[in-house]
């Protein structure tokens, strides 16, 4: 009796602190994101008079890419999503918060200054780094310090895309090539969102709005799924191509000694600049300037865009190349509205998607976040888009560490 007692007691105190850590996850991860996105405005309002000149952009990029090597020398490695979402696997989260000090304010320069690359990586490391510290704080084991780490991820997500339910989905799906093996994880994935994202609201005095804004849906035919599944395939054809030039442009650049691959990225993103401005920033707002553009001229911001995220991702720029996927898939899919003459709903926000999904293996999360972005009332294109393109790019593999939560074994037949 006394020996069950005990047992009920730790079992009671362990919830209590796991519950504790997901609630710090959530409102630590708003609050980190929501000053790290406030600072991040301010440095780009400093810095977008000084990079309108070509050449003094070319010369600012060049040398924010000397710079993130001696912040790096400086204060050691600043890790990446994938090493993180390794440690998920095999420690439960990367509790060690040394990387911050290189990764926080490197990324901050690499973005500000007018990297193609988003905020959406340093700022998913950030916080599940953070939300893992706490949980070992607080003295839980692994599984627990999992679910904590999601629930800092999703924080994350929720305050980049303004989107809680995505961004919840989007972080059970990211450490995984197929589904949300992590099952426990969650309704603390949707509360560590939730908080994120207010906590970010609260702090920065803002509401929602979508990002994006399509014409009204009105009647939706079931012609719209095939539509989707168009999209699905675009995106699909995005994300192979995005894959497959990371991996080649990575052999590209391993001739040159790592220390100087951050200065030859900035010279590369300047010269690249010159010839289409939609070479730099990670695109967010832009897709919505792209309406009043030619066709030719929306394709050649998408390749803009295509090859200064190739160009940043493989020569040690900070950032993450989600958001730019978005904008890519954008372009294209409102390219194919216009040649198949159908509603920019109906195409757009599926290539948006599908790019992601590929990339990143997360269909339910791109698709809820896209469509939670656009405020779409409706998601079946969307999502047949999303659920496509990651079929149709099931043997392509861009992070290494999206592994089974166990070994799966083959059973004779």
């Amino acid at each position: 009796m006394l020996a069950n007692r005990m047992t009920d007691a730790r079992r009671t105190t362990r919830r209590q602190r796991l519950g504790v850590a997901i609630l710090a996850a959530g409102v630590v991860g708003g609050a980190f994101g929501a000053g790290f996105l406030a600072l991040l405005h301010l440095l780009t309002t400093l810095l977008v008079t000084v990079t309108r000149d070509g050449w003094v952009r070319v010369l600012m990029l060049t040398a924010t890419g000397a710079a993130v090597t001696l912040v790096t020398r400086w204060f050691g490695p600043a890790g990446s999503v994938e090493l993180l979402v390794d440690n998920i696997h095999v420690h439960g989260g990367h509790h060690a918060l040394r990387p911050l000090r290189s990764l926080v304010p490197s990324s901050l320069a690499c973005i500000a200054v007018g990297g193609t690359l988003g905020p959406e990586a340093p700022l998913v490391e950030s916080d599940g780094t953070l939300a893992a510290w706490m949980a070992v704080q607080l003295g839980l084991d692994r599984s627990d310090r999992r679910v904590v780490t999601i629930a800092g991820m999703a924080s994350a997500f929720a305050v980049l895309f303004g989107a809680p339910l995505g961004a919840a989905v989007f972080a059970l799906e990211l450490p995984h090539r197929r589904g949300m093996e992590y099952s426990e994880a969650i309704l603390p994935a949707c509360v560590g969102a939730l908080l994120g994202w207010t906590a970010d609201a609260l702090l920065r005095t803002h509401g929602w709005q979508p990002v994006w804004t399509f014409a009204p849906v009105g009647h939706l035919a079931a012609t719209a799924v095939a539509w989707g599944a168009l999209a699905g395939a675009v995106g699909a054809a995005i994300g192979v191509l995005f894959t497959f030039g990371v991996k080649w442009a990575k052999l590209c650049v391993s001739v040159v000694p790592e220390a100087l691959r951050p200065m030859l990225g900035g010279l590369l993103l300047g010269l690249l600049s010159l010839v289409t401005i939609d070479a730099l920033t990670n695109g967010e707002g832009g897709y919505v300037r792209l309406a009043g553009l030619a066709s030719g001229a929306v394709l050649v911001a998408a390749l803009g865009k295509f090859l200064g995220a190739l160009v940043a991702t493989v020569t040690g720029w900070k950032g993450g190349f989600i958001i730019p996927l978005f904008f890519i898939g954008g372009a294209v899919g409102l390219v194919l509205s216009r040649w198949f003459g159908v509603s920019a709903v109906l195409l757009v926000p599926g290539c948006m998607a599908a790019a992601n999904a590929a990339v990143t293996r997360t269909p339910l999360g791109s698709a809820l976040t896209i469509a939670e972005m656009a405020g779409l009332p409706t998601l079946p294109p969307v999502f047949a888009a999303s659920i496509v393109s990651t079929v149709l790019t099931d043997g392509v593999r861009f992070f290494t560490s999206q592994t089974a939560r166990q070994p799966r074994h083959a059973t004779a037949a």
